[in-house]
This record gives structure tokens, sequence and C-alpha cells, in this order.
């Protein structure tokens, strides 16, 4: 998936799993903090924190790891 498939607006699966996952390893693992990241990827806060909880839940569910 390309940089911008990823940032990419709308609710394409594919695009909201590969978001989910790029938060919660950013914010989780990275330790980059959500007010940051939000600017980075011109969407609000909140979406950042819904999006680290599914990213989460799909790491769980997948066994994936960013390392």
């Amino acid at each position: 998936m390309t940089r911008e498939e990823m940032l990419a607006a709308g609710k394409n699966p594919r695009t909201v799993h590969a978001r989910s996952l790029l938060c919660y390893w950013a914010v989780e693992v990275l330790e980059i903090c959500v007010t940051g990241l939000s600017t980075r990827l011109d969407i609000s806060v909140n979406a950042i924190s819904k999006s680290v909880t599914s990213g989460r839940t799909l790491a769980k569910m997948h066994d994936l790891s960013l390392i």
C-alpha cells in the first residue's frame, strides 16, 4: 500500500485497517504523541484515539507486530 493510499480520505476497509495499525504502532510502540500524529495525518485527535484502539485489536487478532 502506498503512503497516498494509506492517508486517503474515505472508509475503504483496507485503508482504515492500515491507518489503524499505523496509529496504534505510532502511539503505543514509538510513543509519538497523539496531537503530533493528528497534525501529521491531518485527522482529529479523537479519530487517532479510535484508530489506536482499532489498531490494537487488529494487531492482537492477527498477531502483528511492528518489530
